[in-house]
């Protein structure tokens, strides 16, 4: 890096998180007027890095130069008065509130009152100062439109203008393309060029490495926090892929395309009597919508089968788990059983169909926080044990409360307890509790086994195959498939909105998961 001006350069740059070392003495330079990618699985480094150079967290060893002076960035306010600015995924806006008022929020154009001499806000000048802003990247956004009326790519540009608005010279974009469906993807790839084009500094992270052919002038690869190449120009993405991995994918990818084909035909015997579970998930058609999936997602499950459903960020995963359960209002599922094909428009109507889901954030979404075990395990399934007069049996509900506890080895003081006394694991089991006391005979799992400790996720893991083996069925979503590779029979791997492999018998390992959801289809259309 020497000879070169950089507006930002990190030397050595080193973050231990108890027994984890998430960085080790990564060197990056950031020049104006060119992209930097930055490529690495899951766990690799990317957001650590992002977060020291952003003054989100302080480095415990290493060097930071702006503008050739060493600085310490001790906090997000002194990075950003430094002109170094982070766009994320999904930017903080006041969805209530107008563009205009969004790009300002915190730094609004004021001057104190002839009169009372008390903070006026000039409107006037912050239109003047956008205009522009909005001229060059969105001439079509009306200033004074609320952000939430807006489309995921708009208001993704709404962050990006809030930046340059304020001064920004290094904008770091953190999957700025992830959850969009192509035309707009397309958009904000050209918003990059014309960044580039404007002078500014831009860190890409991306899973989706098929973009850095096109915008980048240098990719960084990190792997296990190490720094492990540094490419110039615009390389291609298998060759990424294997600087990621620390091998190369070449081996795999007959396989995987082999299992691309297999999915095909996977899916045209999805209508066969011997698929007891078939799903088709079909989006909305509003354009505002944020996701990849454009078109009907299908998949089957099997009684007696685990599958793991898995992809990079904002590949779908998510929505389609979600939207099976019917918790995405607007999209349209179809699924079909031995008692034949019915619409799926509310967790109300898959509930009634036997199927059960956990979130993926138990304390947010799933743990009902002020109540007991009791009702917490036994909401679900009421209806089973309340009388024709609407009168709630206790007495049964306390046997079968009590016989689920001991059966999944729920360490608890006694079912009246509050929930949240209990460990993260023991609150996990309560959850998958719920849906086995209901009758489910089918489970949609999201990380199931996240935020518990060692011992609670090999209890979970017993759990789920027990389920399997008396006949259940599960759909398990996770990023982390490795750990239920011993449970599943196959895995169903996502990438832009569509299953594009799935994997089974001695294919179905950690690498050509990996190998499936980064390498680009050869088939195209990507």
């Amino acid at each position: 890096m020497a000879g070169v001006e950089h507006v930002l350069l990190g030397r050595g740059l080193s973050k231990r998180y108890g027994g984890v070392q998430a960085l080790d003495n990564v060197d990056i330079g950031l020049q104006l007027g060119k992209v930097i990618a930055l490529a690495g699985q899951n766990g690799a480094g990317k957001t650590t890095l992002v977060k020291i150079i952003s003054g989100a967290v302080q480095p415990d060893s290493g060097q930071i130069f702006v503008d050739g002076q060493e600085t310490h960035l001790d906090s997000v306010q002194t990075a950003q008065q430094l002109g170094i600015r982070v766009v994320h995924q999904v930017p903080a806006l006041a969805l209530e509130l107008s563009v205009l008022d969004n790009v300002f929020l915190g730094s609004e154009r004021v001057r104190a009152h002839s009169f009372l001499r008390l903070p006026w806000l000039q409107r006037k000048r912050m239109k003047e100062e956008l205009r522009p802003l909005l001229d060059r990247f969105a001439p079509y956004l009306n200033p004074d439109a609320p952000v939430i009326s807006l489309k995921a790519h708009e208001r993704r540009l709404v962050g990006i203008i809030k930046a340059l608005a304020n001064a920004a010279r290094v904008l770091i974009l953190d999957e700025p393309t992830a959850a969009l469906p192509s035309n707009e993807r397309v958009r904000l790839l050209e918003t990059v060029e014309m960044l580039r084009a404007q002078g500014l500094a831009v860190v890409y992270v991306s899973h989706h490495l098929e973009e850095f052919e096109q915008l980048a002038d240098e990719v960084v690869v990190l792997r296990d926090g190490r720094l492990v190449s540094h490419e110039l120009g615009r390389p291609k993405a298998e060759k990424i892929v294997t600087l990621m991995l620390g091998r190369d994918p070449a081996a795999s990818v007959n396989h995987v395309e082999a299992s691309r084909h297999q999915q095909q035909k996977s899916v045209e015997r999805l209508s066969s009597p011997a698929v007891s579970f078939h799903f088709e998930v079909t989006p909305p058609k509003v354009s505002h919508y944020v996701t990849e999936i454009e078109e009907t997602v299908r998949f089957g499950v099997n009684a007696g089968e685990i599958v793991i459903l898995t992809g990079l960020v904002g590949s779908g995963v998510t929505e389609t788990a979600e939207a099976a359960f019917g918790r995405r209002p607007g999209w349209t599922t179809v699924f079909t059983d031995s008692t034949g094909r019915h619409t799926i428009a509310s967790p109300h109507d898959a509930i009634a169909l036997g199927i059960g889901y956990l979130p993926a954030d138990r304390i947010n979404e799933s743990v009902l926080p002020d109540l007991s075990i009791r009702v917490n395990m036994s909401i679900a399934s009421l209806g089973q044990i309340t009388g024709l007069l609407g009168r709630l049996d206790q007495n049964a509900e306390r046997r079968r409360v009590e016989e689920f506890g001991k059966t999944l080895q729920i360490r608890r003081s006694h079912d009246d307890q509050k929930v949240t006394e209990l460990s993260g694991g023991n609150q996990q089991k309560v959850m998958i509790a719920r849906w086995l006391l209901s009758g489910s005979r089918f489970l949609i799992l999201n990380e199931p086994t996240q935020g518990i400790d060692v011992v609670a996720k090999t209890e979970v893991r017993y759990i789920l195959d027990s389920f399997a083996r008396q006949g259940g069925a599960a759909l398990i979503v996770s990023t982390d498939p490795a750990e239920f590779l011993s449970l599943a029979t196959r895995a169903l791997i996502m990438r832009r909105g569509r299953i594009v492999a799935e994997l089974s018998g001695s294919d179905l390992t950690a690498d050509a998961i990996a190998d499936a959801a980064l390498l680009p289809s050869s088939g195209g259309g990507e």
